[in-house]
C-alpha cells in the first residue's frame, strides 16, 4: 500500500512537472491562443517559441468589412517568466515588428448603451483617491523594490508601419521607430537611443537620463517636421536641443537651435533667455509670413517670461528690398507704436524716415495671411506705393509686370501704422527767374 501511495504521488509529480515543461518550453500554449484567436477571426501563421525566453510568428491578420489588420515578422525575446516573477527584473531583449498595416474602411457602428438613473461607482466622492498621494505610494513602492527591481528593454525596433483612413488625406507611415537600451530602475531612467523616421516627421535621440538630481540631454535631441505635418511650411523645419534641468537648485541650461540653425536660444542659470537669429529668412521656410530679409538678431540675456511676452531688448538689422533697416535699442516715440511688436527697424532716405514693426501672427488655419511687419513713415503715401518704393525704388503704377508679380507675393505681409510725425512735406522747387533784357539809353 505504501509503495502503491509513493508511486501515485511520484506519477503525480511527474505529470505536473511535465504539464509545466509543455507550458512554459514548448510552444503549446501558444498555438492553443493561435487557435482561439483563429475562431475570432485573428488568423497567426509561422509561430514558434515558448513562454520563458520569447516567441515569434511570420504574420497576424485580421479581415472584415471594416478594417484590415496585419502584421508581419514579429519578434520577442525576454528574460522569462522566473527572472520576471521572482526576481521582479522585466527585460526585453527584442521586441520587433517587420511591418504592420491598418487600413480603416469604415468606422464601426457604437455599441455603448445609455444608461439613465445609475451612477458609476468610480464616480461617487467615497472611490475618489487623491492622485498626489496615489503617485506617491507607487514612488515609495517602486524604491522599496515591490513593484519591479528593473524594466528594460535591449532592442525594439518597428519599420514599414502603414495607416489608412476615410478622413487622412494620405496614409500615416512609421519608416522607423527604434528604441536601444531603454532601461528604469528606482529612481532612474535612461535611454541610450531613439529615433522615429515617419510622413510628418523625423525625432533622433542619443542619450537622455532622468533620476533624482535632474534631467539631462547630454547630446541634441534632433527633429524634423516636414511639410506633410502642415501646409504653411514650405520647406522641412529642424530643431535641435540639449540642456539639463537640476531639481536641487531649479537651474536650467539649454541650447535651442531652429531652421536650419538661423535662428538660436540660450537658456542659462537664473532663468534667463539670450535669441539670436543670423541672416534668416522666414519667408524661406513659412508661407504667409514677413517678407523681409537677412534678419539678424541678438538679444541680451533676460528674464524667460518677460523674453517670452515682448521683453526682450534686440539689436540687429535686417532688409526690405534694398534697404537696410537698423534695430535700435531703444523703443519707439510713437505712442503705441510698440505694442504687440517683438522688435522695429528705422531706415532713413534723406529727409524720409521709415519704420518697420516686427509684428508675428502665425496661424494654423486656412485663412488670409495677417500682415506680420507693420510700417510707418514721414511721408503721405498709399500703402502700396509705400511698399513699391522700399522694394523698387517707384510708384505702384510705375512697376513692370515682373516687379507687380514679386510685389504680389510680399504685399500681404505688410500693413500700414500711423504716420510718424512731423509730417515731410517736400517743397517744391521755385521756378528759374526770367533773365532781364538789357535796356538801351
Amino acid at each position: 500500500m505504501k509503495k502503491f501511495l509513493i508511486t501515485i504521488v511520484v506519477g503525480i509529480a511527474l505529470l505536473v512537472a511535465a504539464f509545466t515543461g509543455v507550458m512554459l518550453f514548448t510552444a503549446v500554449p501558444l498555438k492553443i491562443g493561435a487557435t482561439f484567436l483563429d475562431k475570432l477571426g485573428v488568423r497567426v501563421t509561422g509561430l514558434s517559441g515558448n513562454l520563458t525566453s520569447g516567441f515569434r510568428f511570420a504574420s497576424i491578420t485580421f479581415l472584415d468589412e471594416f478594417t484590415d489588420f496585419k502584421i508581419q515578422d514579429v519578434n520577442f525575446e525576454y528574460s522569462g517568466l522566473w527572472e520576471s516573477v521572482v526576481h521582479k527584473n522585466v527585460v526585453y531583449d527584442a521586441v520587433e515588428i517587420g511591418s504592420a498595416e491598418l487600413n480603416i474602411k469604415k468606422h464601426r457602428p457604437s455599441t455603448s448603451a445609455t444608461t439613465t438613473g445609475t451612477t458609476s461607482p468610480s464616480a461617487t466622492p467615497n472611490s475618489s483617491q487623491n492622485p498626489k498621494q496615489s503617485w506617491e505610494e507607487v514612488k515609495t513602492k517602486w524604491r522599496e523594490g515591490k513593484v519591479i527591481q528593473r524594466f528594460a528593454i535591449n532592442r525594439l525596433r518597428f519599420t514599414n508601419i502603414k495607416i489608412t483612413a476615410p478622413e487622412l488625406p494620405f496614409p500615416i507611415e512609421l519608416s522607423e521607430y527604434k528604441i536601444t537600451n531603454f532601461s528604469v530602475v528606482p529612481d532612474r531612467v535612461a535611454i541610450e537611443e531613439l529615433k522615429i523616421v515617419s510622413t510628418f516627421f523625423d525625432l533622433s535621440l542619443l542619450g537622455a537620463e532622468l533620476d533624482g538630481k535632474g534631467i539631462r540631454l547630454p547630446k541634441p535631441l534632433r527633429a524634423v517636421v516636414k511639410t506633410a505635418a502642415w501646409k504653411g511650411l514650405k520647406k522641412d523645419v529642424t530643431l535641435s536641443i540639449s540642456g539639463s534641468f537640476d531639481f536641487t537648485t531649479k537651474e536650467a541650461k539649454a541650447e535651442l537651435a531652429l531652421l536650419d540653425d538661423h535662428l538660436k536660444a540660450h537658456l542659462t542659470p537664473g532663468f534667463n533667455l539670450a535669441i539670436e537669429a543670423n541672416d534668416l529668412n522666414l519667408s524661406e521656410y513659412l508661407t504667409n509670413t514677413s517678407a523681409i530679409s537677412h534678419l539678424n538678431l541678438k538679444s541680451e540675456p533676460a528674464n524667460a517670461m518677460m523674453a517670452a511676452f515682448g521683453g526682450a531688448v534686440f539689436q540687429g538689422d535686417f532688409m526690405i528690398g534694398a534697404n537696410r533697416f537698423v534695430i535700435p535699442t531703444e523703443p519707439s516715440p510713437n505712442p503705441g507704436a510698440n505694442a504687440g511688436a517683438l522688435f522695429r527697424g528705422v531706415f532713413a532716405d534723406g529727409p524720409l524716415r521709415y519704420e518697420a514693426y516686427f509684428k508675428p501672427s502665425l496661424s494654423f488655419k486656412e485663412t488670409a495671411p495677417k500682415p506680420w511687419v507693420e510700417l510707418r513713415t514721414n511721408q503721405k503715401i498709399d500703402i502700396l506705393d509705400l511698399v513699391a518704393q522700399l522694394y523698387f525704388k517707384k510708384t505702384f503704377m510705375q512697376m513692370s509686370d515682373a516687379e507687380k508679380t514679386t510685389f504680389s507675393e510680399v504685399m500681404p505681409t505688410y500693413g500700414m501704422g500711423a504716420p510718424l510725425t512731423p509730417i515731410y512735406v517736400p517743397v517744391a522747387p521755385k521756378p528759374p527767374t526770367p533773365a532781364r533784357r538789357a535796356v538801351r539809353r
